[in-house]
């Protein structure tokens, strides 16, 4: 699976969703058509996260799975200069099947607040999240048994550059 941000609104302080679309590996994958005469992508493979509005202000959207292969856990930034310090998260819920709901609350990550600094591009495989921060990348181990650990400062070591 494919997971972007809306591309058609990324200037603007509106929340967007997060699309998916299934990828095919050895083969063309088209996750969307421009229109020229309505000036807008046809979504005929462009499928909504959830139906939820979500702060991702031209940001990096990342899908990850557990180690039973089900995507259970959305990762975002939000790439401008007001709000640098944050990377959203969201867990579906343990009856949810991807991508439609039911998601639970979107919440922040406790780690890679610096104001300072703008960290993007989240990638976490379950225990090392990943992001980069100015012109480095950082890491954080989680040490949580469970996604209800993700927001909590206890279950994240401090940010060590890679």
């Amino acid at each position: 699976m494919a997971t972007w941000g809306d591309p058609r609104d990324y200037e603007n302080e509106n929340f967007e969703s997060i699309y998916t679309a299934p990828i095919k590996l050895e083969q063309p994958n088209f996750i969307a058509e421009w229109d020229s005469t309505t000036k807008d992508f046809k979504q005929n493979s462009m499928i909504p996260i959830s139906g939820k509005l979500l702060p991702l202000k031209n940001g990096n959207p990342r899908a990850v799975h557990n180690d039973a292969g089900k995507i259970d856990l959305l990762l975002w930034d939000r790439e401008d200069q007001k709000k640098k310090d944050d990377i959203y998260a969201m867990t579906l819920d343990p009856d949810g099947k991807f991508p439609e709901d039911p998601w639970g609350t979107i919440f922040t990550l406790p780690v890679f607040n610096d104001p300072n600094e703008l960290e993007t591009m989240p990638f976490f495989d379950g225990r090392t999240l990943t992001v980069t921060s100015g012109f480095s990348i950082m890491s954080s181990q989680f040490s949580g048994t469970t996604y209800d650990n993700l927001d909590k400062s206890e279950y994240w070591s401090s940010p060590e550059w890679s």
